[in-house]
């Protein structure tokens, strides 16, 4: 094969170019700190380093949300400590109730602490609408609106707090891959001291009878066929006891029956019977109200019945139960029963009223150490999430950073390579006649 001056200059061209690229990459890795700069310089790697980096995204997202829940949690749990802390409102209260209660005190002194429970009240009616970042935190999903009104009612319906099926108030944030941190307290978690809500289940058995306790009252219900006999109509009966002295006998309900053959329709005759206590209840009069609060202080219940409403409440089409709607916030109508019994020097009635406050401030305690477990929880997981990051940054470094001493050293022996070439390329270009013509 015939080698000409044309071919081997080509050659040379095209090594000096190869040897150039090199040098170039080998700079821009010193340079840069960095030895993949496109796909084509490490196809797999790169693919780590990309997702790598989108971990380290999603990481530091996850503790901006940690550190939001962290202060939302911290703010609720300074609220609750305006309450339940030595110097807080619930502790204050108590405090001049057990001195209110001596009935030893002039008409001066006693006008004074009637003074301070009414501010006592209006403090505690703004720790309810406690705000962060501009959102209530005790209206559940309603951050746009306070929980209560200026006299202590409710401004959001509170029945849709008292049952998860009905609305679902939680918050929650997410502060891992699958992983949910709720942060915020409903309020009628701290202004209702007990459960406001009655669930009943049928008798499945001819003449079975069923009790349920719903807040001092029993509750009887005598169970139906599930077939109606053909002699007569099947009924149930139903009986509400309060105490001792109040027993509510209501007329007897038909139970449903459709289909072929005719079988007990659960769902409706559930709303008949239902709806008949409701009536009962409802339909109490002042004197028969009076025993069942009676009833209820002796229990330390902390409910006023002349505070509730009470209400049959289904959800999805399904009859759920009847809930005691309360009018007022159940802590503020407890306050203000305070008041009024200091008023009228009932020292008696002040001093019973001691029980019921106890409930809200264990309840508060209760919501408060659930706020604290929380926030060591955001603490353990703010930690695992900045190791996890300080880890993937490792990683991502043994990927994709460049060992800046050897790099150093390649650039060197690439250096010395082009130069190396570029003298002997000066070679291989052979004097011509014009060169001995100058």
């Amino acid at each position: 094969m015939r080698i000409t001056n044309n071919m081997m200059i080509a050659n040379m061209t095209r090594n000096l170019q190869t040897n150039i690229r090199k040098l170039d990459r080998t700079q821009l890795e010193y340079n840069t700190g960095k030895k993949i700069h496109r796909p084509s310089d490490d196809p797999v790697g790169i693919t780590r380093v990309l997702k790598i980096k989108s971990d380290r995204s999603e990481l530091a997202q996850f503790k901006k949300n940690v550190e939001d829940a962290s202060s939302w949690l911290e703010n609720t749990e300074g609220a609750i400590l305006g309450l339940v802390s030595d110097t807080g409102t619930l502790v204050r209260l108590r405090d001049i109730m057990i001195q209110g209660a001596n009935g030893t005190l002039t008409a001066e002194q006693t006008k004074n602490i009637q003074n301070e429970v009414a501010q006592i009240k209006q403090q505690i009616i703004s720790m309810g609408n406690t705000t962060y970042s501009g959102n209530y935190i005790f209206s559940g999903k309603n951050t746009d609106k306070p929980l209560l009104n200026a006299d202590g009612t409710y401004n959001i319906n509170p029945t849709q707090f008292l049952d998860k099926g009905i609305v679902d108030h939680r918050i929650n944030y997410m502060v891992g891959v699958g992983e949910e941190l709720n942060i915020n307290t409903i309020g009628t978690a701290l202004f209702e001291a007990v459960d406001l809500s009655m669930n009943v289940e049928l008798p499945s058995a001819v003449g079975e009878v069923k009790e349920i306790d719903f807040l001092g009252a029993k509750i009887k219900l005598t169970g139906l066929p599930a077939t109606p006999p053909s002699t007569a109509t099947p009924e149930y009966g139903w009986e509400i006891k309060i105490g001792d002295g109040v027993t509510l006998t209501g007329p007897e309900i038909s139970g449903t029956y459709s289909g072929t053959p005719p079988t007990l329709d659960v769902e409706a005759t559930k709303e008949a019977i239902y709806n008949a206590v409701n009536t009962g209840f409802t339909g109490l009069d002042p004197t028969q109200k009076e025993e069942w609060n009676k009833l209820l202080l002796e229990k330390e219940i902390p409910v006023d019945i002349n505070n509730l409403d009470f209400k049959t409440f289904t959800n999805s089409g399904e009859v759920k139960g009847i809930v005691a709607q309360p009018k007022k916030a159940g802590l503020i109508n407890l306050i203000e029963r305070i008041e009024q019994k200091l008023i009228e020097a009932n020292y008696e009635e002040v001093s019973q009223l001691l029980g019921p406050l106890d409930k809200f401030i264990d309840k508060a305690l209760a919501v408060r150490g659930d706020i604290g477990a929380k926030v060591n929880r955001t603490e353990l997981i703010l930690g695992r999430i900045e190791d996890d990051a300080i880890n993937l940054r490792e990683l991502q470094s043994k990927l994709e950073d460049a060992d800046l001493s050897e790099t150093a050293i390649r650039l060197m022996n690439e250096e010395n390579v082009y130069r190396a070439s570029l003298q002997v390329g000066a070679r291989i270009i052979q004097p011509t006649l014009l060169d001995f013509l100058r």
